[in-house]
């Protein structure tokens, strides 16, 4: 009894706490055994977001362990104010997929830009898309700029499909700053055992634009990656990682020409600091790294036995400026360009 009172002061805390943080946007606490995720239901979580957020900021307080997101072809998710969907189990709420291509995430954002959706303390396991390459766990397609996701304390483990799929149908100002870039952002995750892909950054419409556009970013900070596919396709856009680590991961013949990085855009700017690239094994011809019209910025980091049957470890193709700097790298059995 004195456990269960002390889980139940924990969450409560925990609830106070996320308040605090968000300080703003109306509250709803959902259990595994609501009419959300009922099958007989004609209510979703996606009809929940798209119907309340149209007026304010939502907070959807996930309480129990474990749910069941396989009950619903695909979650349709409209972001019409900031939306912030997060786990209130102590080692993290679990979002299953059965091993289905069923729950998958699209996301449209309205017109009007800069609103974004946050997952916190949220695990995406066993999600399957069956080979189909059109078929994403989150996938956002739509023209504003300025779409934001977010992924603080979450944890992608055991899923076989493209994790996050990010593609626009047009170009933008070209000098539109960074800060309004279209922002897939990661912080303190963790990705395990996930086949194919995981991130693809692409423009759906290769539009005269596109030569010159940026658009899009992904930012990765203080997270983990181990044992998964490829881990980045860019077409267009930067792309920064600080602080991670990347262990005993290996290349894959997929919309991907490089095990961790493969940035074939004009202009793209790719950075990478303060990390850690070990234990990769590269197959099927792949380079780890391949570098195309981008600059590629890698800073104090450690690399170290990379092995695998491309003539080089980094492949540079018409990049205008290619700088290591205070990298620790060693036991590499491949040449490095």
């Amino acid at each position: 009894m004195r456990n269960i009172k002390f889980r139940s002061y924990y969450i409560y805390l925990y609830i106070l706490l996320f308040k605090l943080y968000l300080s703003y946007g109306k509250d709803f606490y959902i259990t595994s055994n609501s009419t959300y995720f009922d099958s007989n239901s004609d209510v979703y979580i996606d009809t929940l977001i798209n119907n309340e957020s149209q007026n304010e900021a939502i907070n959807l307080y996930f309480m129990d362990d474990l749910y069941d997101f396989s009950i619903k072809f695909n979650n349709d998710i409209n972001i019409y104010n900031d939306i912030n969907i997060i786990g209130m189990s102590n080692n993290g709420t679990i979002f299953d997929f059965k091993n289905t291509r069923k729950g998958s995430m699209l996301i449209n954002y309205s017109s009007k830009s800069g609103y974004k959706i946050l997952f916190k303390n949220i695990i995406f396991q066993n999600f399957n898309s069956n080979g189909d390459e059109k078929v994403s766990l989150f996938q956002m397609t739509s023209t504003p700029v300025e779409q934001k996701i977010y992924f603080e304390d979450c944890i992608f483990q055991n899923n076989n499909c493209i994790l996050i799929k990010m593609q626009r149908h047009n170009g933008c100002d070209i000098n539109l700053e960074e800060e309004k870039f279209s922002t897939i952002s990661l912080d303190n995750c963790y990705f395990y055992n996930n086949r194919e892909l995981l991130f693809y950054i692409i423009m759906k419409e290769v539009t005269a634009l596109a030569l010159e556009s940026l658009f899009q970013r992904v930012i990765i900070n203080n997270s983990r990656f181990e044992y998964n596919d490829n881990i980045i396709r860019l077409q267009s856009g930067n792309l920064f990682i600080n602080n991670s680590t990347f262990n005993n991961n290996y290349s894959k013949k997929n919309e991907a020409t490089a095990q961790f990085i493969d940035s074939y855009g004009y202009k793209n700017k790719v950075i990478v600091k303060d990390s850690q690239i070990s234990n990769i094994k590269l197959v099927d011809d792949l380079p780890l790294i391949f570098i195309k019209k981008s600059y590629m910025k890698i800073y104090n980091c450690r690399i170290n036995n990379i092995v695998g049957s491309y003539y080089h470890m980094i492949r540079i193709k018409i990049a205008p400026t290619i700088e290591l700097e205070k990298n620790y790298i060693y036991q590499i059995r491949i040449f490095i360009i």
